[in-house]
């Protein structure tokens, strides 16, 4: 028997599972169902006692006085009236809690057949009045036990069964045909009430399951806060509509020293303003009294205190707490230390300010300090700027390697900074320039002395290891507010001013003034106007010729470029050339140059040849063979015809120039070594490069004007016989009288090129000196 009462149960559960919950859930459940049923179970059998006492009296003399006692007794005492003295528990083993399970499962089939079995016998003896009293009676029990069991199904089942089947059967069997009716009737009724004690249950298991949850989360939370509160930096704050702290935590306390009952009823913002020293605390704290003054949330409000030693940062964030009206009730946030944030942006920011060889102030450094300067009123506070620049640096890291000429910088900044100013920050901008700012403080004199002991010091030699180096600098200086009123003027001023001390001869301080500005003006504009001066048609050619010096028959021209600008008028290419060569402008002038001397030169006599000047830029070009290869052929003129000219100082990179000069000379064309004697190493330059020609400057013919330049005659004689020995050409430039001219034939000069003989002229002019092939008529 209590096995077949174990595998009902177990049947009905399974029948009635209306969860999908995970176990401890379940659990938690049956436990709430077990407690509803003790807490209402007395309803339900006062209930039922109440009719049975409404049929005993209905009765009368149908059911004597000893049956009516016995019957209500047995209701009375019937283990479902009293839980029985088991409690059901989920820590108890299975066992017990089957037991206590079919305990109270039996206790509500034996309540079910008690009560319906005597109101059933009087039911079929009873008179007809009594069997409608004890029909309602029976509908509205039934109808009470499914709303009382609806949270505990299975009794509510085993109630209604044992109540229905006792109720059918005796309609059923009852003899009458309206009986048999109502049977049918009290089935449909029990099933209607079977449905909805369910669908109760399950609403009720839903309802639970969501409390359950809640429980659960809010549990979690709970952990998750004492956990955080207990191991984290942050900690939590809140406080009422007025910002008095209501609750601080572990951590809260710890920050502020001091206990958590003596911060609550403080004023948060109070409590901070003792914790700041300084005007950026305050200024965040009178932020944080604005916000609780407001309904906005608030977040990364930077905090600094100062409750120790230590300098800390902290950032609050908060949202007011509102009640049901929309009022603030409360705040309540999160305070975040973020000091190691800070100070590791604080060594961030040194690391970028700094410079990382000489350990001055970097570029980033003294843009920033540049501009904050100017963040002030400079009228009140001048401040100078001097920018300077080593001079021959360049060649030194080339002769010595790049370890020497870091060690050169260290040792240059170190040495600048012997010099101390108050106000003053040395700042290394970047390979040999630095950049010194000095806040004047009424002595305007004193940035200029600064940079006069700056020269001197650079001007003794370094000592670096074996090694005697030394190195001089140009400096630029400027002051604002005279000469910029922001730190983008003042710097263009003084780098200005460092373009002039080079221009001037280098090794010296310029001083910003209004003639520079002017200057660098008008270099600007030439450098903006010469970008378009192609496309404008603005260039053209001139050409000088040359001459045979022994016939005087004309051999062929040099190429001189011109600029006629529409409101500039002429410009000379002293002022031109060398900004083409800065700007970068000279690679695609010259090869215009080329292609319109050559277009030129091919009209003319095939013994005639035309000479074209090569820039520093242009020989160092990669492309520079390919386009007079291109020129060449697209110009019909033979390569032996053309001569590209060539100084000095395009030679510095001497690999480069090498294979430059040697590619071209593959070409066929004619290589001259212009203003020969004015470099120092030009013989050696002779030694290794393949040269047609060398070109004496007209530096060593200008002499030759007098009758008694008889050193500067050697020296032209020296140069003559150099060519002839290397078996050169040799042609002298600047040939301006009679005097000169017969003393280079004299002297064996090849060719002849100066005004005396020929000025530059245009196109159409050469045409005509070369129809006429005389000297005579070449000259204008």
């Amino acid at each position: 028997m209590k096995k077949w009462i174990h595998t009902a149960i177990r049947a009905i559960q399974g029948c009635w599972q209306t969860t999908s919950a995970e176990a401890p859930l379940r659990r938690q459940l049956q436990e709430r169902q077990i407690e509803t049923w003790r807490s209402g179970h007395w309803i339900n059998h006062l209930s039922m006692l109440a009719a049975a006492g409404l049929i005993v009296i209905a009765a009368g003399p149908l059911l004597s006085h000893a049956a009516s006692t016995l019957w209500l007794g047995a209701l009375l005492l019937n283990p479902v009236a009293g839980i029985g003295g088991s409690r059901w528990s989920w820590s108890q083993p299975l066992k017990a809690r089957m037991d206590v399970i079919s305990r109270r499962l039996f206790q509500a089939l034996v309540a079910g057949f008690l009560y319906q079995g005597v109101a059933s016998w009087l039911y079929l003896i009873g008179t007809d009045a009594l069997r409608l009293l004890i029909g309602l009676i029976t509908c509205g029990v039934l109808c009470s036990g499914a709303l009382g069991f609806a949270r505990n199904p299975q009794i509510g089942l085993v109630w209604l069964g044992s109540l229905g089947i006792t109720n059918v059967a005796t309609l059923w069997f009852s003899g009458r045909d309206t009986d048999r009716l109502v049977a049918l009737a009290m089935v449909a009724y029990i099933l209607v009430l079977s449905k909805d004690m369910l669908v109760t249950s399950r609403e009720f298991v839903r309802r639970c399951e969501a409390e359950f949850e809640a429980e659960r989360q809010s549990h979690m939370v709970s952990l998750l806060l004492s956990e955080f509160e207990g191991s984290s930096q942050d900690w939590f704050w809140e406080t009422d509509a007025q910002g008095r702290i209501t609750h601080a935590s572990p951590r809260m306390s710890e920050v502020l020293g001091a206990p958590a009952a003596d911060l609550r009823g403080q004023s948060l913002v109070a409590v901070l303003a003792t914790e700041t020293q300084d005007a950026d605390g305050h200024a965040a704290l009178r932020v944080l009294a604005e916000q609780f003054g407001s309904a906005k949330p608030f977040r990364d409000l930077v905090v600094p205190l100062q409750p120790g030693a230590e300098r800390q940062w902290w950032t609050l964030g908060g949202r007011p707490l509102l009640n049901p009206t929309g009022l603030v009730q409360g705040w309540r946030g999160l305070g975040t230390d973020i000091t190691a944030m800070r100070n590791h942006e604080r060594e961030l920011q040194r690391l970028a300010n700094t410079d990382g060889l000489t350990g001055q102030t970097s570029r980033r450094g003294f843009q920033e300090h540049l501009r904050a300067c100017f963040a002030t009123d400079v009228g009140q506070r001048p401040i100078s700027l001097l920018m300077i620049d080593l001079d021959g640096f360049k060649d030194i890291n080339d002769a010595h390697g790049h370890a020497v000429g870091d060690a050169l910088l260290q040792a240059v900044a170190l040495r600048m900074a012997g010099i101390a100013a108050p106000g003053m920050v040395l700042a290394r901008l970047g390979g040999d320039e630095f950049a010194v700012i000095l806040l004047d403080d009424g002595e305007p004199d004193r940035a200029e002395a600064i940079g006069q002991q700056m020269l001197v010091a650079l001007r003794n030699p370094f000592q670096l290891g074996v090694l005697r180096v030394d190195v001089r600098a140009s400096l630029g200086l400027a002051h604002a507010p005279e000469h910029g009123d922001s730190d983008v003027e003042l710097l263009r001023s003084a780098d200005m001013a460092l373009y002039a001390a080079k221009a001037a001869g280098r090794d010296r301080l310029q001083v910003f003034d209004h003639a520079i500005g002017q200057r660098a003006q008008h270099r600007a504009l030439i450098t903006r106007e010469l970008a378009d001066a192609i496309a404008r048609q603005e260039l053209d050619l001139d050409y000088q010729p040359v001459f045979d010096a022994r016939t005087g028959r004309f051999t062929g021209a040099e190429a001189l470029l011109r600029w006629h600008h529409p409101r500039l008028g002429t410009i000379a290419p002293s002022e031109f050339i060398a900004l083409a060569e800065e700007s970068g402008l000279i690679t695609s002038i010259g090869t215009w140059v080329l292609r319109q001397a050559c277009t030129e030169a091919a009209s003319w006599p095939a013994s005639q040849r035309v000479a074209v000047n090569l820039s520093v830029r242009q020989l160092h070009d990669p492309r520079i063979v390919e386009d007079v290869r291109q020129i060449l052929r697209e110009s019909s003129l033979p390569p032996h015809r053309l001569e590209l000219e060539v100084t000095e100082s395009a030679l510095a990179e001497e690999k480069t120039a090498l294979a430059q000069l040697s590619a071209l000379k593959l070409l066929g064309v004619g290589l001259a070594l212009d203003d020969f004697g004015t470099g120092y190493s030009s013989l050696s330059y002779l030694q290794r490069f393949r040269f047609d020609r060398i070109k004496i400057d007209q530096s060593f013919v200008r002499p030759l004007q007098q009758p008694d330049a008889i050193e500067q005659l050697a020296l032209v004689r020296a140069v003559i016989a150099l060519a002839r020995a290397l078996k050169l050409q040799c042609t002298a430039e600047g040939i301006e009288d009679d005097r000169q001219a017969s003393a280079l034939r004299a002297l064996g000069c090849d060719e002849l090129q100066g005004f005396q003989l020929g000025r530059p002229m245009c196109a159409a002019a050469l045409r005509q000196c070369i129809n006429a092939s005389t000297p005579e008529t070449a000259s204008s």
